[in-house]
């Protein structure tokens, strides 16, 4: 949130350029006035999960919470949660607002005292989703569209069930020891596609209810690529930011997707879209132009401007960075810290490391990573005995808590 975010935010710094010869110009410029967030405005961050750790008693059925990075236990995305994690500092200069699911069901007759607590406690505002409603959501995240973030085409079957509605054939009436069966109604589960744009519907309704003219609202990944249209028209003088912690595949991978255009509507609803590299920006450029025929230019700042509707979006590139300060302290004065490093020295013993930390999922890499150090021994035989390959591979686990891959 340095000043010229704030300016891209902001819409009342934005003022139309002016060319030499005095005739308005379609390319944007901002102006240099200060601008800063202040104790009284409101940040939401809308993601997936709550940086939270959730524990239910099992005897009494109460819940505790404690903050918690996040990725160790579930499938959102660490470098996502590493960002709302730091977020959370933000708190001394701008009211922070967390907006996500719990991981975990809620009853209804306990989820008044589970908002109060969180809301007041740790300033969350949580979304109850059922079993089903996060079954069927995961489900069209993990087939569908992470694969294709990932450049995979999922195959025909997947699209089929996932965008088709399903009903279950009709069954005739029979006689039966209590007299004639009536008629069997067709049971309409709908399509996992509607259910994600219900749950994206969810995360945007306790938004609404607390949302004040000029708040900055911040979403998060992939899982919740419809919230910007949604919050586009109930709350139009939000500034919204869309935040992409995952790849953004090429076009002819992305034009797979039945709701593509959709998709991208919605996120050109954003006021400023951020990508982990230019590649992934480049890639999303081009689906706007290709699939639904947008001009885009370079503006000052390093930064890209798509024109949508009327609506002036802005691209940016810029990789996450390391806290360095809080990760040599905790390198220096952490006990387990020594105490693994007394252990792999003795393990180790002299020979050089190769060090690999992934998800335990199919879109990480681990795979290539074993098939990379095939290779390496294969044309370099003498450096068996000398080198040690350490795999931390951290597993996920779904809304009914079972470890997935």
């Amino acid at each position: 949130f340095n000043v010229e975010r704030a300016k891209l935010f902001d819409r009342q710094h934005k003022q139309l350029a002016v060319d030499r010869e005095g005739r308005t110009s379609k390319y944007n410029s901002y102006s240099d006035t200060e601008v800063s967030l202040t104790p009284n405005e409101t940040v939401y961050i809308v993601s997936y999960l709550l940086p939270l750790k959730t524990v239910r008693n099992a005897a009494t059925g109460e819940f505790t919470f404690s903050w918690h990075p996040g990725y160790t236990s579930n499938t959102s995305s660490r470098h996502a949660m590493y960002v709302l994690e730091k977020l959370h500092n933000l708190n001394a200069k701008v009211q922070i607002c967390y907006i996500g699911w719990l991981g975990v069901e809620v009853a209804p007759e306990q989820q008044d005292e589970v908002s109060e607590t969180l809301k007041r406690d740790f300033q969350c505002l949580p979304v109850f989703m059922s079993t089903t409603q996060a079954r069927d959501f995961q489900d069209f995240t993990d087939s569908i569209l992470r694969p294709i973030f990932h450049f995979v085409a999922p195959t025909e079957p997947e699209m089929c069930t996932t965008y088709t509605t399903h009903h279950s054939a009709p069954v005739s009436e029979e006689a039966t020891p209590a007299g004639p069966r009536s008629p069997r109604k067709q049971d309409s589960t709908g399509s996992k596609w509607l259910m994600y744009n219900k749950v994206n519907l969810m995360y945007v309704e306790p938004l609404v209810e607390r949302f004040n003219d000029g708040d900055v609202v911040l979403v998060f990944d992939m899982e919740l690529t419809m919230v910007p249209s949604i919050v586009g028209s109930r709350c139009r003088s939000a500034n919204v930011g869309y935040v992409f912690s995952t790849p953004f595949p090429s076009s002819d991978i992305f034009r797979m997707l039945p709701s593509r255009k959709e998709i991208m509507r919605s996120l050109l609803n954003s006021d400023m879209i951020h990508f982990q590299c230019f590649t992934y920006a480049r890639h999303f450029l081009t689906c706007c132009s290709r699939l639904l025929g947008l001009e885009y230019h370079s503006i000052r700042g390093g930064l890209a401007q798509v024109n949508f509707n009327g609506h002036r979006v802005q691209i940016r590139a810029s990789h996450v960075g390391m806290d360095t300060k809080t990760l040599v302290q905790n390198l220096t004065t952490d006990p387990s810290v020594r105490e693994h490093k007394a252990l792999w020295r003795d393990r180790i013993a002299g020979r050089r490391v190769v060090l690999g930390y992934d998800e335990l999922e199919p879109m990480s890499g681990i795979t290539l990573l074993l098939t990379s150090c095939q290779s390496l021994t294969n044309l370099f035989p003498s450096i068996l005995g000398n080198v040690v390959w350490v795999i931390v591979a951290i597993p996920l686990t779904g809304s009914d808590g079972r470890q997935l891959h």
